[in-house]
């Protein structure tokens, strides 16, 4: 459901502030005229004012599902500098010097709690300002965010995170490194602000480690075929020898045939002389 349903439900608030206002002011009545106009004339101002103020809210980003906001990249300047280069819907193209080791995104939001969060209503935000730190806490910020919007939401946060049915809180990113070059996509949901980088980096070393794997693995192939070609020619000189002794034993006994046919031949010569 919309994020301005919420603000139409405290607009209701007012305006019967302003009717209110408005009947106390024009009744005449014997008792209290003053406390009464005084009373109204209050009760007018508080209702043009809470009006005036949720019309301004109107420019918040509803949150519904993950909502894409635009995208941030991180480039060096010159030598020594870099900056964040914020590419967003609502507020076009803004160049953030970075100075500081890490940096992040920081987005007001209004939560409907209570009874509204029964209805289903959107929460809305807007991005407010980029934060910098040297890693022992927030040591600069720079305001994205100028217009009166800001003013009404940080009047909601200083004053009226007592009223039911409302918070007014920040949300922020993670905090990234500022020297490291990025291209991230920026989005919100429910959890919060998410910044997703579009070129993710390998990790290092990585491909010296599957090289050195590759490597390996080719090591132990050839090693494991080199063992093999001693076994395979054992065996190729085993079957020659094999069949060598086949023959010379086959050639051994051949000879042995030889003298014998000769012997038994002999005698019928010397009969027939």
């Amino acid at each position: 459901m919309q994020f301005e349903l919420g603000l139409v439900f405290f607009s209701l608030v007012f305006i019967a502030a302003f009717v209110l206002g408005t009947f106390l002011v024009f009744r005449k009545s014997w008792l209290l005229i003053w406390l009464r106009a005084n009373a109204g004339i209050g009760f007018l101002f508080f209702g043009l004012a809470g009006l005036a103020g949720l019309y301004l809210l109107t420019d918040m980003t509803s949150i519904t599902g993950e909502t894409r906001l635009g995208t941030v990249e991180v480039r060096p300047l010159g030598m020594n500098t870099r900056f964040a280069q914020l590419n967003l819907t609502s507020h076009g193209e803004r160049d953030i010097e970075l100075t500081y080791d890490q940096w992040r995104l920081r987005a007001m939001h209004i939560h409907w709690s209570g009874v509204l969060s029964l209805f289903g209503i959107d929460d809305g935000m807007m991005i407010y300002d980029l934060q910098e730190s040297n890693g022992n806490g927030v040591v600069r910020h720079s305001v994205i965010e100028h217009e009166a919007v800001t003013k009404v939401w940080q009047l909601g946060h200083q004053y009226l995170n007592w009223l039911p049915g409302v918070e007014f809180t920040y949300i922020t990113t993670e905090w990234q490194p500022s020297h490291e070059d990025g291209a991230y996509d920026l989005s919100v949901t429910n959890a919060g602000l998410r910044l997703k980088n579009r070129h993710q980096k390998a990790r290092p070393n990585t491909a010296q480690i599957l090289f050195e794997n590759t490597n390996e693995n080719n090591d132990n192939t050839a090693s494991a075929s080199q063992s093999d070609v001693p076994s395979q020619q054992a065996e190729i000189i085993d079957e020659e020898l094999h069949a060598q002794s086949k023959k010379t034993s086959a050639e051994s006994s051949d000879a042995r045939l030889m003298p014998e046919s000769d012997t038994t031949e002999s005698p019928a010569l010397s009969d027939q002389e």
